[in-house]
């Protein structure tokens, strides 16, 4: 681990105005949007006072008014300074205090430099100002920094040890309260010592999860129940945020938008007449149950999921990820319970013609590859930093990192025979010695390694994230896999449940209802509804996994069936739901509803879905929907980014795959003698919904105008087929 060191300008600091507490990656510098207030009731004297105190008091307390502006009194506060009021109370989002301490302009900021105030304190102004700026006097003397308990230092932004505040923040628990450090010397001091510090009464550290552990059971609830309540929960947020929700969606719009969520295509022309013209108020229930009964489900939901459990273009296997397709694509469609998949999953053995499941550990090849992977898909909590040094912003230290791993180092990938088959074995058992692995780390100077000397090597003992290590005896072997399957799938892990529960939010709305999605449980990580995602976790344990369940329950909602249209009143919504968010197609339900279109569909759902791993590494050939997903993937993506445009039309006007439309123009040959006919059949095609009447009489008027109507209705269809509403979500 290198070693950092703290920076030591508490004064110089102080004297700009405000510092800094944890903040991300992201978000030290500069930030392009203001955090969100925190969802509680705050206390003035226990996060308010230490804040403005230990950030603002050099300039504008005790008499001092730097700007015109101080903070001695709730009076003087409200005054203003020389350029007006800094707050608007009940508005924070309005308030220009809250726009400087959000660092949205780099010019114009507080601190005008060095590190800005953290996600968590920005909230704790905002909620402050918009619970009515409460100010309590309590007469007590200011301490300096450097007489701050860890309590009082942690309010205040600072580091419990130091007193410094710093970029780089490490932190950890201690009973119910989260302290951050400057450098993990002084997270270790601390941790060893915290009655030092005067952290607590009795001074003995209790570690635990950031994460909240499963609500216990409660009564389940029936899918149409529970989309209710998902419904009591936005629509409680909506109204606390003075949003006015969008109205409900076309039956066009809806099943667009469900027919690419559960199968991945558009829909095809006949189903989507039907619908339109069915009648009944359980029209839309009867589509979501047709739609997660045809195998096309279990098709899309594979293709979505063997890309997180095997990225793309995995360098190094010589596995062929399509086994572990189609074994996820059985499990789907049969809606196997999602702990048991994961069990399934961790444990499994034997070939990839016994097992698709084999394929996650023969693509990933490596122990670090599963450990990494396991965290980020099922836990949601990466834990890639603490491979080669203690995790930085979350507790995960080293030693976590590969007591974790310990259980499974006992895999053993055989050589590919001359049938392609794969051996996975999982015979050797976790003992006493074999739990103990080796990490050799070259010794630290304080410039850092010296890569001269010797490395040095440290036995850490097998250990589950966050428990005891375990107690082997000399002669006692225990299987390894089936430990952790088991503890990672426990109905009280804080984070298997929740992890996938937010997954299925994101995969529905574009966003989870905690962002990043593969890495819920970081500081900077707060829900936008955290009592919906504590009740949806729930529901989901009592309901035993179901995630067809959960899939009913969020489509029945009337959060869902939104349009995406926007009002004025709710059109700079980004995150409450106001309406559903506009997506990009992913590039696999791009090719695939351009197969449907240009009538090329694979006899077998699956058949287009094998991909070798190392396509680029070793030159094998692609098939043609991997070279088309390569062409428009951009890694890291968020589903509401538009960014196809001219790449999508050019594709569509040079790829090879799509040049022939004569397939396409016969589906609608019956009405080409009736071009309103013909256009109301292109549009239903290629954006699954009528025309307008504007277009109808635009598009027709324009056909009948040209002397070939075969040439005038093949342009008309690449007009929709290259505009931005064709690869929409809607």
């Amino acid at each position: 681990m290198l070693q950092i060191k703290s920076h030591r300008r508490f004064l110089a600091l102080l004297a700009l105005g405000l510092g800094v507490a944890p903040v991300s990656a992201q978000d030290r510098d500069q930030r392009t949007e203001i955090p969100a207030a925190v969802q509680r009731t705050i206390d003035f004297n226990k996060e308010v006072r230490p804040l403005l105190t230990a950030r603002c008091g050099a300039c504008h307390l005790n008499g001092k008014k730097n700007g015109g502006l101080r903070m001695d009194s709730r009076e003087l506060f409200l005054a203003g300074g020389d350029s007006g009021a800094v707050v608007k109370i009940g508005k924070s989002g309005e308030s220009p205090l809250i726009r400087l301490v959000s660092a949205l302009d780099p010019e114009n900021r507080m601190p005008p430099q060095g590190p800005i105030l953290s996600n968590e304190h920005v909230g704790i102004l905002r909620a402050w100002i918009d619970q009515g700026l409460k100010w309590e006097e309590n007469g007590k003397v200011v301490k300096a920094p450097a007489e701050l308990t860890a309590l009082e230092a942690e309010a205040a932004g600072l580091c419990p040890v130091s007193k410094v505040p710093s970029k780089l923040v490490y932190h950890t628990a201690l009973g119910e309260q989260t302290y951050h450090f400057c450098c993990p010397e002084c997270k270790k001091a601390f941790i060893a010592n915290p009655a030092k510090y005067r952290a607590t009464d009795s001074g003995k550290p209790a570690l635990k999860s950031s994460a909240k552990a499963a609500p216990s059971a409660p009564t389940k609830l029936g899918a149409l129940a529970l989309g209710r309540l998902i419904d009591e929960h936005i629509d409680h947020r909506l109204a606390e945020k003075k949003l006015l929700p969008s109205p409900p969606t076309d039956d066009a719009e809806f099943l667009r938008r469900l027919t690419l969520d559960l199968h991945g295509v558009i829909p095809p022309v006949d189903k989507l007449v039907a619908f339109l013209d069915g009648a009944g108020a359980d029209n839309r229930r009867k589509i979501v149950d047709d739609l997660l009964a045809d195998a096309r489900y279990g098709h899309h939901m594979a293709d979505v999921w063997d890309h997180l459990l095997v990225p793309r273009n995995t360098p190094g296997s010589e596995a062929a990820v399509a086994p572990l397709t189609r074994y996820l694509e059985q499990k789907f469609q049969d809606n196997i319970p999602w702990d048991q998949l994961a069990r399934d999953l961790l444990t499994s053995s034997g070939t990839q013609k016994e097992s698709g499941a084999v394929t996650f550990f023969l693509a990933n090849r490596t122990t670090p590859m599963v450990v990494d992977s396991v965290s980020r898909t099922f836990l949601a909590m990466p834990l890639e930093c603490a491979q080669c040094h203690d995790h930085p912003y979350t507790r995960w230290e080293q030693t976590d990192y590969w007591g974790f791993a310990a259980f499974f180092q006992g895999v053993s990938r055989g050589a590919i025979d001359k049938f392609g088959v794969i051996q996975l074995n999982s015979t050797r058992g976790l003992t006493e010695q074999q739990s103990r692995l080796q990490i050799a780390l070259p010794p630290l100077t304080a410039a850092g390694r010296d890569k001269k000397k010797k490395e040095k090597v440290e036995l850490v003992p097998a250990r589950l994230l966050g428990a005891e290590r375990l107690a082997l005896g000399k002669n006692e072997s225990v299987v390894a896999r089936p430990l952790a399957a088991q503890w990672l799938t426990a109905a009280d892990n804080p984070y298997f449940a929740r992890a996938m529960v937010n997954r299925l939010w994101w995969h529905f709305f574009g966003r989870g209802l905690v962002n990043p999605v593969d890495d819920m449980f970081k500081l900077e990580a707060t829900a936008s509804h955290p009592e919906l995602l504590d009740a949806l976790t729930a529901q989901f344990v009592a309901n035993g996994y179901d995630v067809k369940h959960m899939i009913r329950a969020i489509a029945s909602s009337a959060a869902y069936q939104r349009t995406s249209k926007p009002l004025k009143a709710n059109e700079n919504d980004t995150q409450y739901y106001s309406r559903v968010p506009l997506r990009v197609m992913t590039p696999e339900q791009m090719w695939d509803s351009l197969v449907s279109l240009f009538g090329r569909e694979p006899a077998l759902p699956s058949a287009k879905l094998g991909r070798p791993l190392v396509v680029a590494q070793r030159g094998l050939p692609t098939t043609p929907r991997g070279e088309f997903v390569m062409y428009f993937l951009a890694e890291g993506a968020a589903p509401t980014d538009y960014a196809q445009g001219v790449p999508h039309a050019l594709r569509l006007l040079n790829g090879l795959q799509f040049n022939n439309v004569d397939a396409l123009l016969t589906r609608i040959a019956p009405a080409a003698d009736n071009p309103a006919k013909a256009v109301e059949a292109l549009y239903l095609t290629v954006l699954s919904r009528r025309p307008t009447a504007a277009e109808t009489t635009f598009m027709t008027d324009y056909a009948k105008g040209r002397k070939d109507q075969q040439a005038a209705y093949q342009d008309i269809l690449w007009v929709l087929l290259k505009s931005s509403e064709f690869v929409m979500n809607h």
